[in-house]
């Protein structure tokens, strides 16, 4: 039966990826191909490859006409080796192969397969074991290790070595102004991306829901480093410049949004994430209101935002259960283990029992409370009950220096660096500090407050681009029936080319469109 369900699963994905290849080949008919540009001489590398029979591949392709008419000379280059699930592969790749044909007189286009592979260094390897690793918490939708990880670690090292040594040998024959990426995580733009950096060549990388576009001129988008050098560009003027106080109101007021679960998504949509924030609620087994001093904020585990980002922890379960043992045998305070809200939704939810694995290693102990996804209690109430906050990679972190409470990291997030965060290097150094905070508590200067909401504000509101323009389904839908032309009068559209094809951060650009609309002048 397991069999018959994955045979029509199949069936009905690639019916569903040729139905949308078609209305995309009636999209290509609305492009102008008698137009005419100068050549700015600068050749583009944008990799097109699957993507779980959705449109991503359609628009990648989108987006190299998109550089074309911009003056650029655009290469696609089609990722056709196999990857994991070889038949699933090649039944996305044959539909994506018929349309390239179909377009090879308008757009250059390089074959993965048709490049002999170069011999691999140590580095290579050490960056394969780290992508697998990767790759695995992603497959298995958890961070705690399983009995079938060692088996598929195998056939995953394979692969990537034999696919690492044809992507070495393409961007050593080829020269690209820069590169455009799909995440830059998943599949085998983890190993472009890898390469670009090695051979110090740019490499832009996209991300998107559902009306929005996440984008990085030279990281991975869903990492947001861009975001980590906002105070370096000075965008927001002096202390006491209008530009600082209009974007410190934006912030306030996006931050009581979130609190309340009223934020919008990027379809416009209002969303709750969180459930109404509650007064003088219990959270731990402590006299009411006072709740936890010491908060973990956990992430999804598979979300692109928390892969890779580790930096003296293995993964994030051991972050968490290593640093709950240090709290438990050394201080006497409280502390609860906070799951992602997201996770009361089925498709982000984690296939592990951390309440479990939690009660397993500490068994009856009164300050331990772990806060599942589901629970009737709002994270904000949590942030302000806390005494010390320990995020892995989540804005809540952000969010809780907003309110003033010390927040330490243990892991390279955009905004490990920044001044309203205590950033550690190695463990001895971080549980010394999580104990220091708590024996010595310091309020965090108004300053800090402030940095912590203009950081917020440059990577909750500026560094995401509100466009249809997305390889989303719904998104999907609408700009292929609208034609390309209008891609073209599209402004979110051509901020999206120009962070990609001039190296402008998306934040740049959009605090300026955002300032703008508020009638404050950005400098």
């Amino acid at each position: 039966m397991k069999k018959i369900r994955k045979m029509a699963r199949r069936f009905l994905d690639i019916r569903a990826f040729r139905k949308d290849r078609a209305r995309f080949e009636a999209f290509l008919g609305t492009v102008p191909r008698e137009a005419k540009f100068r050549s700015n001489g600068k050749r583009v590398g944008i990799l097109v490859s699957t993507a779980h029979y959705t449109a991503i591949p359609w628009y990648v392709i989108t987006l190299a006409l998109l550089y074309k008419f911009r003056g650029f000379e655009p290469c696609l280059v089609f990722d056709d080796i196999a990857y994991a699930d070889t038949t699933r592969t090649g039944d996305q790749n044959r539909v994506i192969g018929k349309v390239l044909s179909k377009i090879s007189g308008d757009l250059e286009v390089l074959k993965l397969s048709d490049f002999d592979k170069s011999a691999l260094n140590e580095l290579d390897a050490k960056e394969i074991e780290r992508l697998c690793q990767i790759y695995l918490v992603a497959r298995f939708r958890s961070s705690v290790p399983h009995e079938g990880w060692e088996p598929f670690r195998e056939k995953l090292r394979k692969t990537l070595t034999g696919n690492l040594a044809r992507v070495k040998t393409l961007l050593a024959r080829q020269s690209f102004d820069h590169l455009v990426l799909q995440g830059g995580l998943w599949g085998n733009t983890g190993l472009f991306f890898w390469a670009a950096r090695q051979m110090k060549l740019r490499a832009a990388t996209y991300d998107s829901g559902f009306g929005i576009i996440f984008t990085s001129i030279d990281d991975i988008a869903a990492h947001q480093t861009d975001v980590a050098n906002i105070f370096e560009l000075k965008l927001f003027g002096t202390p006491d410049s209008s530009v600082r106080r209009k974007t410190l109101e934006l912030a306030t007021k996006e931050l009581q949004h979130r609190m309340h679960g009223t934020e919008k998504s990027g379809g416009g949509e209002t969303v709750r994430t969180e459930t109404p924030r509650f007064q003088n609620t219990p959270y731990c087994d402590r006299p009411q209101g006072t709740g936890c001093d010491v908060l973990m904020l956990l992430n999804v585990d598979f979300d692109a935002a928390a892969l890779g980002k580790q930096k003296f922890f293995k993964n994030p379960h051991e972050w968490m259960m290593e640093t709950t043992a240090f709290v438990l045998k050394n201080t006497a305070a409280t502390i609860g283990v906070r799951q992602h809200p997201y996770e009361r939704s089925t498709p982000f939810r984690a296939k592990h029992d951390l309440r479990s694995e939690l009660e397993r290693a500490f068994p009856g102990n009164s300050r331990l409370r772990f806060i599942p996804a589901e629970e009737n209690v709002n994270t904000y109430n949590l942030l302000e009950a806390a005494r010390l906050v320990l995020p892995l990679t989540s804005t809540a972190g952000v969010e809780a220096a907003a309110l003033g409470k010390r927040v330490i990291m243990a892991s390279d997030s955009y905004y490990s660096g920044m001044s309203f965060v205590d950033n550690t290097l190695s463990k001895e150094q971080y549980f010394k500090k999580i104990a220091q905070r708590l024996d010595s508590p310091e309020p965090l200067s108004q300053e800090k407050k402030e940095d912590a909401l203009l950081c917020f504000f440059a990577g909750q509101i500026a560094n995401r681009i509100s466009s249809s323009f997305t390889p989303q389904p719904a998104d999907f839908d609408r700009w292929v029936k609208e034609g390309f032309s209008a891609l073209l009068t599209d402004a979110s559209v051509q901020g999206t080319l120009t962070t990609w094809s001039e190296g402008v951060p998306a934040v740049v650009w959009r605090i300026k469109e955002i300032l703008a609309k508020e009638k404050v002048e950005s400098h």
